[in-house]
């Protein structure tokens, strides 16, 4: 993220990616979905560099 004059505002910049390699991923991801495969999180991950599975979610608390 770039900074500017208004510390609120930031300019983020796309991540380089081979989109050959990324639709393949896509494609594989999309017949796991269909197929209703168990690893979907896994499979997401893969496709997603920037994405973390959650393994167990926190109860909320109130």
């Amino acid at each position: 993220m770039k900074t500017t004059p208004n510390h609120l505002i930031h300019i983020g910049r796309p991540i380089p990616f081979d989109e050959d390699e990324f639709l393949e991923k896509l494609q594989e991801l999309m017949r796991a979905a269909y197929s209703n495969e168990k690893d979907m999180k896994h499979r997401v991950a893969e496709v997603v560099d920037t994405y973390t599975p959650e393994e167990k979610k926190q109860p909320i608390a109130v």
